[in-house]
């Protein structure tokens, strides 16, 4: 896959589209360059600008390894992905005011919560990964 997708909620729903569409050989191929470096796989995959490049690379090598296995994990096991993203620094005036956290965590809803009831007794799981970022306010 040679395609890049923006870095949005939307992007990383159409990039797993594709992907999925693509069959096993290429979730495979695409597993692999995210374990191998989880940074470069982001650039390569999705438009990023120059601060969300530079933000990927300062969480540094454990998280890097962390969200690596856990987006690969998700691929072969075909959860969604799910990005959510705060609105630009920009608006907010000056990024070092206002620094990104980033969060990840898996988020499990049962048939009941994406209405559709089987039955009581069969209740459907579905699992997300979510990727959540966000500015922080310095009001502490």
């Amino acid at each position: 896959m040679n395609k890049q997708f923006p870095f949005t909620s939307t992007g990383v729903q159409e990039w797993q589209t594709d992907l999925y569409q693509q069959g096993a050989t290429a979730i495979q191929n695409e597993r692999t360059l995210i374990e191998a470096d989880l940074v470069a796989w982001l650039s390569v995959r999705f438009i990023l600008h120059a601060d969300q490049q530079s933000f990927a690379q300062n969480l540094g090598a454990p998280t890097h390894q962390i969200y690596a296995i856990a987006i690969s994990n998700a691929l072969d096991e075909q959860t969604p992905i799910v990005l959510e993203k705060e609105e630009s620094s920009a608006k907010k005036g000056n990024p070092y005011e206002h620094p990104k956290l980033s969060q990840m965590r898996y988020q499990i809803k049962t048939s009941a919560e994406v209405g559709t009831v089987k039955s009581i007794s069969d209740p459907v799981q579905q699992r997300e990964l979510i990727f959540s970022l966000h500015y922080l306010d310095n009001k502490l």
